[in-house]
C-alpha cells in the first residue's frame, strides 16, 4: 500500500477481528513504530443515547487501562477516532496467546508456575490502581518471548457488555472463566479477576477447564451450572506432576464464595510464591514461541461462539505476508480506514489532501504492468463469475442477509442457536468462512444467536393442574399456549406433555404448548403397555439439544 500523505497511521493489514471490532496492523508515522490499531465496533440498531453511552464507556475504560505502566501489561499509546470511528493505538506484539500452547495439554510445571506468576504480577499492579480486567482468559494473555507474559484488553468485556444496555443483565466475561458473583448479578471486583485467572491456571496445569465447556457443542447453561454449583476435581488428580500446595493455591482462587478466595492479584500471587518456595521449584521461563507467519486467531466454538469475546489479541508477528484468500471486504474497510485517517490527520496538521484523478505512467511498459496490478486488485482472480464470501459474524440477521446478497450470493439456511457471546439476533457462524470464493449465486449458510437468556422446560409441569403449570411457564419467562389432549394416568385439567419436550432449552419469549388431559378418550386412542402416556410425533422435541435438568 502507497504512503498516506498527511496521516499519524499507515495500514497496513488487518492481523484480527472479535466481538470488539477490528485489529489492523499500522505505522506510526510520528513515533516511527509499528502499532496495533483496534477499531471499536458500534452495533447497528441502537439509538442516539445508546451510541454516546457506548463511545463513552470505551474512553472511560481505555483511559483507565491506559493509566497502567506495567511489564506485564499491554501498553496503549493513544486512544483517537478518525470521523466516526473510535480506536486504540496499542503495543504490537510478537508471539502468542495462551489459549494456543495450552491446547488440551498441560504445561509443564515450572513453566505454568512462571506464567501465573507473571500474569498475577500485572493483576496485582493494576488492582493496586483499582484497574480490573473483567475478562481474564487464555485469549486475553500473550506468551510475549523476550517480552515476557502480558495481558490485553484491560475493560473492553465491560464496553462490550454495554452494546446490550437496553438488555438488563447481561453478563460480561466468558464462559468457563466467569465468577459465580457476576453470573448471581453482582458487580465484578478484584476478586473476579482472581476467580477467572483460577480457571486458567487450573487449565495451564491440566490441559482441562475446570467448568468446561468440555466440547464445542456443550450449552453454556451446564456451564454456568457447574461454576455455581460443582467444585472442580483438584489438579492433583489430572497431573500427577502438580503438589498439594499448587491444588490448595488453586482452590483458594477457585473458591465460590468472594470473601474465601484471594482478595486480589497480590494476595494470590503471594500464595503462589510460598506454595512454589515450600517445594522448592525450579520455574522455567515462559516459551518464545513467535510466529513466522501473521495471520488472524482461528475463530472458536470453546467459547460458546463462533469468534469469541475478543478472541483477536493481537496475535501476530511482524515480517509475514496476510493470509489467503483475503475478503474483498477487508480490502475495503482498510482503504477506507486509512482515508479516514488520512483527513483527520490532515486536518490537524494542516495538510491538503491529494486527490489523483488518474494514473501517471512512465511509459509503456509501465502502463501495462500498473494495469494488470490494478486488476488483479480490484477482481482478485480473472475469474469473474466466482465471488467471495464477505464477513458476515456479529452482524444482524437482516443485515447478514443483506449483505450476502450485495455479495451476489444467496442465503441459505438460517439456524437459530444459543451463542452465548452474541447478542439476541446476530450472526454467530457463517457457512463458508469469509475470504472463501464461490460461483456466483451460490448459497452462504448462518446461524444466529437466540441470545444469552435461556433456561429449560421445567420437568415438574408434566402432572400439574393446567393452571399452576401456566404460571409455572410464565416465571420462567417463556409465553404459553394450550392444546387438549387424553391420558389414563395424569388427571383430567392436568398437563399431559408440553411442546417442546420439558428439558429443552429456550430462550425467554418463546412459546411452550401445554397439552392438558380433556378426559375425551380419541376413538384411536391405544393403550400404552406400560401405563404411560404416550406422545405423538408432533409433541416431540425439534432440532434444538434436550439435556436433563441439572440436579444439586
Amino acid at each position: 500500500m502507497s504512503e498516506i500523505q498527511g496521516a499519524r497511521y499507515k495500514i497496513e493489514r488487518e492481523i484480527g477481528r472479535g466481538a470488539f471490532g477490528v485489529v489492523y496492523l499500522a505505522r506510526d508515522n510520528l513515533l516511527r513504530r509499528d502499532v496495533a490499531l483496534k477499531v471499536m465496533s458500534i452495533p447497528d440498531g441502537l439509538t442516539e443515547d445508546e451510541k454516546q453511552h457506548l463511545v463513552d464507556r470505551f474512553y472511560r475504560e481505555t483511559r483507565a487501562a491506559a493509566g497502567l505502566s506495567h511489564q506485564n501489561v499491554v501498553i496503549i499509546h493513544d486512544i483517537s477516532k478518525a470521523k466516526d470511528r473510535h480506536f486504540i493505538s496499542m503495543e504490537f506484539l510478537e508471539g502468542v496467546p495462551l489459549s494456543e500452547v495450552i491446547s488440551g495439554e498441560p504445561m509443564p510445571l515450572g513453566q505454568a508456575l512462571q506464567v501465573a506468576d507473571q500474569v498475577l504480577a500485572g493483576l496485582e499492579y493494576a488492582h493496586s490502581r483499582e484497574v480490573i480486567h473483567r475478562d481474564v482468559k487464555p485469549d486475553n494473555i500473550f506468551l510475549s518471548g523476550s517480552d515476557g507474559v502480558k495481558l490485553v484488553d484491560f475493560g473492553l468485556a465491560r464496553i462490550q457488555a454495554s452494546t446490550t444496555i437496553t438488555q438488563s443483565g447481561t453478563v460480561m466475561g466468558s464462559p468457563g472463566y466467569i465468577a459465580p458473583e457476576v453470573i448471581d448479578g453482582k458487580p465484578a471486583d478484584k476478586r473476579t479477576d482472581v476467580f477467572s485467572f483460577g480457571a486458567v491456571f487450573y487449565e495451564m496445569l491440566t490441559g482441562v477447564r475446570p467448568f468446561g465447556p468440555d466440547n464445542a457443542f456443550e450449552s453454556f447453561v451446564r456451564v454456568i451450572y457447574r461454576i455455581m454449583s460443582e467444585d472442580p476435581k483438584p489438579p492433583s488428580t489430572l497431573n500427577e506432576a502438580v503438589p498439594a500446595q499448587i491444588d490448595e493455591v488453586v482452590a483458594g482462587m477457585l473458591a465460590k464464595d468472594p470473601d474465601d478466595r484471594y482478595q486480589d492479584g497480590g494476595d494470590a500471587r503471594r500464595a503462589l510464591a510460598a506454595a512454589a518456595e515450600s517445594l522448592d521449584l525450579e520455574v522455567e521461563a515462559a516459551p518464545d514461541r513467535r510466529r513466522k507467519r501473521a495471520r488472524a486467531p482461528k475463530a472458536s466454538r470453546d467459547d460458546a461462539a463462533a469468534t469469541g469475546v475478543m478472541a483477536e489479541a493481537l496475535t501476530v508477528a511482524g515480517g509475514g505476508e496476510p493470509a489467503e484468500p483475503e475478503a474483498d471486504v477487508t480490502r475495503t474497510e482498510i482503504l477506507q480506514f486509512s482515508r479516514d485517517l488520512e483527513s483527520e490527520g490532515s486536518q490537524k496538521r494542516g495538510f491538503v489532501r491529494r486527490h489523483w484523478k488518474g494514473i501517471a505512467v512512465g511509459g509503456g511498459a509501465a502502463a501495462l504492468s500498473g494495469l494488470a496490478v490494478l486488476m488483479l486488485f480490484v477482481f482478485g482472480a480473472f475469474n469473474l463469475s466466482e465471488v467471495k464470501v464477505p464477513y458476515l459474524i456479529n452482524l444482524e440477521r437482516n443485515v447478514a442477509v443483506q449483505t450476502i446478497r450485495k455479495a451476489g450470493l444467496k442465503t441459505g439456511t438460517v439456524e437459530d442457536v444459543f451463542a452465548y457471546e452474541f447478542a439476541r439476533g446476530r450472526v454467530s457462524k457463517q457457512r463458508p468462512n469469509d475470504g472463501t470464493r464461490v460461483p456466483r449465486n451460490s448459497k452462504v449458510n448462518i446461524e444466529v444467536s437466540l441470545g444469552n437468556k435461556v433456561a429449560q422446560v421445567p420437568k415438574d409441569v408434566i402432572g400439574m393442574p393446567a393452571q399452576q403449570a401456566r404460571e409455572t411457564l410464565i416465571s420462567y419467562q417463556f409465553k404459553v399456549k394450550q392444546e387438549t389432549g387424553f391420558s389414563t394416568t395424569i388427571p383430567v385439567g392436568s398437563v399431559v406433555a408440553t411442546r417442546p419436550a420439558p428439558g429443552t432449552l429456550l430462550a425467554y419469549g418463546e412459546t411452550v404448548t401445554m397439552i392438558v388431559n380433556n378426559g375425551v378418550r380419541p376413538k384411536d386412542f391405544v393403550e400404552p403397555p406400560n401405563g404411560s402416556t404416550p406422545l405423538p410425533p408432533s409433541q416431540q422435541n425439534g432440532s434444538r439439544p434436550v439435556l436433563p435438568a441439572p440436579q444439586p
